[in-house]
């Protein structure tokens, strides 16, 4: 019965937009891998040329994140021979 009653509170609470106490905490995001300053430096260095692949070794991230701070510019299908 105290289990209903508790599950019941939440959803009432979920439905005016409020966050439980037990959920409140939960909210806040996942801290960033790079610090700006390190983030700037990364798109510095991928614009000098260096190899993505060992800047993502060197910052100690992942090759998707990397790309996640570096976009990469898409490039227009064109007509080869052109």
């Amino acid at each position: 019965m105290r289990l209903l009653t508790h599950l019941a509170a939440r959803t009432r609470a979920a439905a005016r937009g409020e966050a439980s106490r037990e959920t409140a905490w939960r909210s806040s995001s996942r801290k960033p891998s790079l610090t700006p300053a390190r983030a700037a430096e990364l798109q510095r260095r991928v614009a000098d040329g260096d190899s993505k692949a060992a800047l993502a070794r060197e910052f100690g991230i992942s090759r998707d994140t990397l790309y996640r701070y570096v976009p990469v510019k898409k490039r227009r299908a064109g007509k080869l021979g052109k």
